[in-house]
């Protein structure tokens, strides 16, 4: 038997705990005398953000967090409620965390100065990026954010313990969770261009760290602004939103003998609708004002996820009015319905964001 988080009663910014039964898990336990040994911060109640020891700060699907046993995992969640300015700040700065190196040797440092106010060193570890992400909302979750354990998140006076957070895998859980994983490959094709664009900066001895630097370092050097499109180019960066209609061909393609979950489909076309306007007007308004290549290629992405997210819209509505049809459930067939004036209104928000020129 294995173990899932209940996506469904995720929230923005719950903390999720993990732990494995490596032997590098049980290490990092044993070193912070605590029952985890990994991190995550949640974005939405699909989109993760953590720290790996095996790379940089990415997203992750929380569908495909699987666990042995149901202590594995633990959410956790802040006591009070966050403001929308503290909303805002602290996904800004997750957003701006997308890319940043894992740092061992950051890391080992946290017995030494857990209790005390030091400054970070360059790089991240995964209770750190979550513990820095509450103090950009001014919320020290512990003693130092800079310098933390997942045990010291676990003890936190301000964050609750949310129950009931982990239930059963079902049969279609696990299937998920052995798919390809088209994040992890959008990781790599990543790191590929980003290396390549940190040692170009070398030259003018401009660190870059994460992907927001990028920005920082064009708008300072355009003059590299070709050079770095070149190197996105040469991976497969830019498609590689296309690998979910191979992975995922119900959500593009109608199948009358398939079944979706209608609930999951919509929460998840929501958060990207939500994720890739903000980002598409952010790649827009950098264009506009600087005519760089490559804010407009990361323009044309956000587009093209957006219409992608338009379509999936489009097939999931004949899911939904065949089950209508077949509905004779009068509570079912009204959020059914509810569920479709949500889905216009967001297929209208696509339209507004992107103008309806750029809808095919």
């Amino acid at each position: 038997m294995q173990y899932v988080i209940d996506r469904s009663k995720l929230q923005a910014f719950d903390i999720i705990l993990t732990r494995e039964k490596s032997k590098r898990s049980k290490a990092i336990r044993g070193i912070s005398v605590g029952d985890y040994s990994h991190a995550l911060i949640c974005l939405d109640n699909s989109s993760l953000i953590e720290a790996t020891i095996e790379g940089r700060v990415f997203t992750e699907n929380a569908q495909r967090l699987i666990f042995d046993k149901i202590e594995d995992c633990k959410v956790l969640r802040f006591k009070n409620t966050l403001t929308k300015d503290q909303k805002e700040k602290m996904n800004y700065f997750l957003r701006t965390q997308i890319g940043n190196r894992y740092s061992i040797k950051e890391a080992i440092k946290i017995p030494l100065f857990s209790r005390t106010i030091k400054t970070a060193d360059d790089g991240q570890f995964c209770s750190r990026l979550v513990a820095q992400a509450y103090q950009c909302a001014s919320i020290n979750l512990v003693i130092n954010p800079n310098y933390c354990t997942p045990e010291n998140l676990n003890s936190s006076e301000f964050l609750n313990n949310v129950p009931n957070m982990v239930r059963i895998a079902t049969s279609e859980d696990i299937e998920i969770c052995e798919r390809p994983s088209q994040i992890k490959e959008n990781q790599i094709q990543t790191y590929i261009w980003l290396d390549r664009v940190a040692e170009l900066a070398k030259k003018e001895n401009f660190k870059i760290h994460t992907q927001s630097d990028v920005d920082s370092f064009l708008l300072k050097y355009p003059s590299y602004d070709e050079e770095v499109c070149t190197y996105i180019r040469e991976t497969t960066y830019l498609k590689q939103y296309k690998q979910d209609e191979v992975i995922h061909p119900f959500r593009y393609k109608f199948d009358s003998r398939g079944t979706v979950n209608i609930a999951q489909e919509f929460s998840m076309n929501f958060s990207v609708i939500e994720r890739h306007s903000s980002n598409y007007l952010a790649c827009k308004k950098n264009y506009e004002s600087t005519n760089l290549c490559y804010c407009s290629m990361l323009k044309d992405l956000y587009a093209n996820m957006l219409k992608q997210c338009y379509q999936r819209l489009d097939v999931l509505e004949e899911y939904i009015e065949i089950d209508i049809k077949l509905s004779n459930d009068a509570d079912y067939t009204h959020y059914l319905l509810n569920i479709l004036i949500k889905i216009k209104r967001l297929q209208i928000q696509v339209k507004s964001t992107l103008g309806e020129y750029e809808i095919s």
